[in-house]
């Protein structure tokens, strides 16, 4: 969340922003591998099709950015293909600082 106040609490109580990896992001159970031995991360390769162990991992959990599909580009005059080449982080920290300059 962008939520100044929210972030100040999260921060102030030590939590945890880890979480699982939601499936609105990708279908983490066709890369995910419990065990990441050689001969595992090799059979789900191919039976997922793939030719190498690259694009399989041991990974169930990351940080998220919320709602950062929700992103505004023309309140900020930005087009739909400058939005698509920025890291999802710059388009987070437009929405941030405007928020910031939007309370002082």
């Amino acid at each position: 969340t962008s939520n100044v106040q929210f972030l100040q609490s999260f921060q102030f109580v030590g939590a945890d922003a880890v979480e699982q990896i939601p499936y609105m992001r990708w279908d983490n159970d066709m890369y995910y591998v419990p065990d990441p031995s050689a001969e595992n991360l090799m059979q789900k390769a191919e039976a997922a099709g793939y030719s190498s162990t690259r694009d399989s991992y041991n990974c169930e959990h990351g940080s998220f950015i919320e709602g950062i599909e929700m992103f505004d580009n023309k309140f900020f005059g930005l087009s739909v293909q400058e939005c698509k080449g920025m890291d999802p982080n710059q388009r987070h920290m437009l929405e941030v600082c405007y928020e910031v300059c939007f309370s002082a």
